[in-house]
């Protein structure tokens, strides 16, 4: 009883593995999610009827016990002892065949449930969401027009206009807001991203 009560417990915990499976799977894709949580209703259902196999077994192994006690007791009342005691051989046989067909059985059974559980570690996490964005290109400012004299600025992480502006008008270059933007045609000042290109017009060229 004390094996029984042990590989119970080891089965709890192989079900209750599979539960925190199926709770990962709820993360992947739709397509890839049904089918894992396909998997998992197949492994649960091949370790209930594992159970119920084995809560059968148990009945038959007890029922086997009851009937040894009866051979015994008849063996005590009666005279043909040898053939009583041949009655008992056979039901211990009997007895001893039915724990050889559990044992297998639980191998079998754990195997199959092993592969599946291989199966279910080689298979890919599906991309989440946020691995699915694509990343946003920062928008190319459109050449100005005309020819003008100035430089070119790329945007940095953190940079704001004003920022930028300030930095130049700190080296001399004496531009405004006004003439970037204008240099800048579709350029908002208040929406620049990391990588984006900016003309920085020479103020003091015509």
């Amino acid at each position: 009883m004390q094996q029984n009560s042990r590989w119970n417990r080891r089965w709890q915990s192989v079900a209750f593995a599979l539960f925190l499976i199926q709770g990962a799977s709820a993360l992947a894709a739709d397509a890839l999610a049904l089918e894992w949580e396909e998997r998992f209703r197949r492994l649960n259902g091949m370790v209930e009827e594992l159970l119920g196999a084995q809560a059968t077994l148990q009945k038959r192994i007890g029922t086997l016990s009851d009937e040894v006690r009866v051979a015994r007791d008849e063996q005590g009342r009666s005279d043909t002892r040898f053939v009583r005691h041949d009655d008992l051989r056979k039901a211990l046989d009997a007895l001893a065949e039915k724990i050889r067909e559990l044992d297998r059985k639980r191998e079998e059974d754990k195997k199959l449930i092993l592969d599946e559980l291989r199966k279910l570690a080689q298979t890919p996490l599906p991309e989440t969401s946020s691995r699915r964005v694509r990343r946003t290109e920062p928008e190319p400012t459109p050449a100005p027009a005309t020819v003008l004299k100035g430089r070119e600025h790329i945007v940095k992480s953190g940079e704001t206009l004003a920022a930028i502006l300030a930095a130049y008008q700190q080296d001399g270059v004496r531009v405004t807001q006004a003439q970037v933007v204008k240099a800048n045609p579709g350029l908002h000042p208040d929406r620049l991203t990391v990588g984006q290109k900016l003309f920085i017009p020479d103020p003091s060229a015509p």
